[in-house]
């Protein structure tokens, strides 16, 4: 585990999962958190009703204890330092969310990417569009577990999303995925490397995406739209179905 605050309030428990790849569980121990001003860690993209929130664990680490502006306390369920993928849950149920998608129905040329550092997006109310192409997918029996896009500037921390053209999840990019883990699968490639000033964003396909919260027993939504949505329509539904988290 890596050293910080956040790992001196938890309890560890551990499973294996995901193709033999160790998954931590924590739990935390009640103990008292001094008051602090919150301070923006990033965004989660919202998968189920009953308030399940994925996001990168890199956003969270060293973090006493989280919360939302409009949600209240969050509690960690489960990470994967491998995966850099944290699952946390908001009280109460009804939540707006983000159905699982098709990573094959992406644009590699025009990928739907929102995201935006911590401050700027809280300011806004909203994730962004980011401008970017896709650079490589891995994938295993025609399911895509890795993905990379080549975007404009670095998201360290922050969740940032691919929708395919239904508007549902196809990747979420982490930034401290561990050395050697896309190489399982056939890699294929997609666009030219990154030009100067560009940088390449490592992310999660929706195959491993699902493979994660079939192991946590979450009901996350997979059925696609009917039609596209349009540009208005994402943001205004990402505007809910996305949970700004503070770090204490």
């Amino acid at each position: 585990m890596r050293d910080g605050a956040m790992n001196s309030h938890r309890r560890m428990t551990a499973t294996i999962g995901l193709a033999g790849v160790l998954l931590i569980a924590p739990a935390w121990v009640g103990l008292p958190v001094a008051a602090q001003d919150p301070k923006p860690a990033g965004f989660g993209v919202n998968v189920s009703a009953d308030g399940h929130i994925l996001t990168p664990l890199s956003a969270i680490d060293g973090c006493e204890a989280l919360s939302s502006p409009t949600r209240g306390p969050l509690l960690i369920l489960h990470i994967h330092e491998d995966l850099d993928l944290a699952l946390l849950q908001a009280p109460g149920g009804g939540t707006p969310h983000v159905a699982l998608g098709d990573a094959r129905a992406v644009d590699p040329w025009k990928p739907l990417i929102f995201g935006g550092p911590a401050a700027r997006a809280a300011q806004a109310g909203e994730l962004v569009r980011i401008p970017g192409r896709l650079f490589t997918v891995s994938s295993s029996r025609r399911n895509a577990l890795y993905m990379s896009f080549v975007i404009p500037e670095p998201q360290a921390g922050n969740a940032v999303l691919v929708l395919d053209r239904f508007g549902g999840i196809a990747a979420l990019v982490v930034h401290e995925l561990k050395p050697g883990v896309m190489l399982h699968g056939d890699s294929e490639i997609w666009a030219p490397i990154p030009r100067d000033g560009e940088v390449r964003e490592k992310a999660l396909g929706e195959a491993l995406l699902r493979q994660f919260l079939d192991h946590q027993d979450v009901a996350y939504a997979s059925a696609p739209a009917e039609k596209p949505p349009t540009a208005q329509e994402t943001v205004e539904h990402l505007r809910t179905a996305t949970t700004l988290i503070e770090c204490r």
